[in-house]
């Protein structure tokens, strides 16, 4: 052990530079932990981060004078063993509190872009159901304005019937147009309504990306959360104004619906409105079919969004961990700085086994002494070899 009891000095100043490293990032990453500005909540913070430290520098000054002057191989094996123990440990109190010092901050805002981006997805896919749904209003629109020249035609000329009046064919596309023109302002009046969410929708987006500078800590995390809420009930707002399921089920019965008034007296006018009727109803079928086709398209559209998107409030720690595989290279650095004695205390071990084991020559145990131990077995080398010749000397002159 004599050999590297002269690196015993700075490797004790370099554990005393880790460990205060480790204790100023513990000291970081739990006062994220612990919200509140108040001197106890200071004071918890540095008393924590001070016992971290001491913690860490009297593990690794004991083990590295402990464990390399263990000899038996057995008794090593446990000294190891229990050196593991104290880094699981160091890792679990220590190197938590680094991660959350070096990246929490970076992880709650990685936690909070994913949980936005959820619900700008949802935003986007309902404002495309909207924006099919709007294509759908100049066909109604147009629609229910035919059927209404139809019907002012078939009034005003017997177009169809050749007989001019309030008939029954006219009824019926006075029934069609009416009924394509109030779907049409149903549709509009719920884009109305969409489009004054959005509006919403976007301002809560921006508000939930750029918090003012003055929010930190516990209540921002509350804000976000709040801010995220209101978001999903506007979106959910949005998606139940969208009339597309009612779009699609007006569309089904439109034929069906229409009521035809009792038929003319006279036989050829009788049939002659049958024989219209027929093609009216032929036409507005098509158009009802194509219609709810499209209504149906939308209605997909918005049933295959993934579940509502849910935000989870996360403190900097959980979020550490949760997206530990995000930030692997900033995870090493937190773990480093805490096993970076393990390394030179296996260093150590190796170089005393090296030493002990005469790796360089056989071993000379006079070298393996101090200076001072050396002095000293010389001096009393010296004095053996006086005495011997002392006593040579008595013995010649006694024979």
């Amino acid at each position: 052990m004599t050999r590297i009891r002269n690196l015993f000095a700075p490797t004790d100043a370099a554990l005393v530079v880790l460990a205060t490293g480790s204790g100023i990032y513990s000291y970081l990453g739990c006062r994220q932990l612990l919200d509140g500005e108040s001197l106890f909540v200071l004071l918890a913070a540095i008393v924590y981060a001070g016992c971290i430290s001491l913690m860490i520098a009297l593990f690794w000054m004991w083990a590295m004078r402990v464990l390399p002057t263990t000899q038996s191989p057995k008794r090593l094996l446990w000294g190891f063993l229990t050196v593991l123990v104290g880094v699981i440990t160091i890792c679990m109190v220590s190197s938590s509190f680094n991660a959350t010092a070096l990246f929490g901050p970076a992880a709650l805002k990685l936690h909070e872009s994913r949980a936005l981006s959820a619900s700008e997805q949802h935003l986007d896919t309902t404002h495309r159901a909207t924006l099919q749904m709007r294509d759908l209003l100049p066909d109604l629109r147009s629609d229910a304005e035919r059927f209404r020249k139809m019907e002012a035609d078939e009034r005003e000329n017997g177009r169809f019937t050749l007989h001019p009046g309030d008939g029954a064919v006219a009824e019926l596309f006075g029934q069609a147009s009416r009924r394509l023109g109030q779907l049409a302002d149903t549709v509009e009046s719920a884009l109305t309504e969409i489009k004054d969410l959005r509006d919403e929708a976007v301002v809560l987006i921006a508000d939930m990306r750029d918090p003012p500078s003055s929010v930190n800590g516990m209540e921002r995390r509350e804000r976000f959360r709040q801010l995220a809420i209101e978001l999903y009930a506007v979106i959910a707002k949005m998606r139940a104004a969208i009339p597309a399921g009612t779009v699609k089920r007006t569309a089904v019965y439109l034929v069906s619906e229409l009521l035809m008034q009792p038929p003319a007296i006279n036989k050829a006018l009788r049939d002659k409105q049958h024989k219209v009727a027929d093609q009216i109803k032929a036409t507005l079928q098509n158009t009802a079919q194509k219609l709810a086709e499209r209504a149906g398209d939308i209605a997909k559209l918005l049933d295959n969004l993934p579940e509502r998107p849910k935000f989870e409030p996360m403190h900097a720690i959980e979020a550490v961990f949760a997206y530990a595989g995000e930030f692997v290279p900033a995870w090493i650095g937190a773990i480093a700085i805490d096993l970076m004695p393990l390394l030179l205390l296996i260093f150590i071990v190796i170089a005393e086994r090296n030493f002990n084991d005469g790796e360089s020559g056989p071993r000379n145990p006079i070298m393996d002494r101090s200076v001072d131990e050396y002095m000293k077995y010389k001096e009393l080398e010296k004095q053996i070899r006086n005495s011997e010749n002392v006593r040579s000397i008595h013995h010649e002159r006694a024979s």
